[in-house]
């Protein structure tokens, strides 16, 4: 006799959070989470489940037949934990304290040749890509400052930003 798949509600809910409380407990990282679960899910049942994405023609019925089990755990994962599910290509980050408040600062990610500049105009502009040398906005890597934030900057405070990165 075959296992029964939760695929919704209750019964899919708790598998779930019980997959992930089993990943917590291995550290396992957020943005790491969904395959492994997937990988889980196929192994108990033992069943092929497509990770995720479109779907190519002519795939194999099997796999196809359960690929909508794929993209509920995977959704689970997104619903649960939001942006964190997300994996940050920034090779780092710091906290600094800027008049009175802890901001998060990350490193942005740079690719050619770039010249720092510390403004306060907000451009939305979070890497540092293009053809020559551009120019990138230190104070953009402040995490969720706001426009009106920006611009009420004193110079003291550009000066610190320029010199934390």
């Amino acid at each position: 006799m075959s296992k029964v798949i939760p695929t919704e509600g209750q019964a899919f809910d708790e598998m779930m959070r019980a997959i992930d409380l089993e990943l917590i407990s291995q550290q396992l990282p957020i943005p790491h989470r969904p395959s492994k679960a997937i990988s889980i899910v196929a192994r108990k049942f033992n069943v092929p489940i497509p990770i995720g994405g479109t779907l190519p023609k002519g795939m194999d019925p099997e796999l196809a037949r359960y690929a909508p089990l794929g993209a509920s755990i995977n959704n689970w994962y997104r619903t649960t934990y939001g942006n964190r599910i997300k994996i940050e290509m920034s090779p780092g980050l710091i906290v600094v304290l800027l008049e009175g408040d802890l901001w998060s600062m990350r490193f942005p990610v740079v690719y050619g040749s770039v010249r720092f500049v510390t403004s306060r105009t907000i451009t939305g502009r979070t890497t540092a890509i293009g053809s020559g040398q551009i120019e990138y906005n230190v104070v953009e890597s402040l995490k969720d400052i706001s426009p009106a934030k920006a611009a009420s900057l004193s110079d003291a405070s550009l000066q610190y930003i320029s010199s934390a990165l």
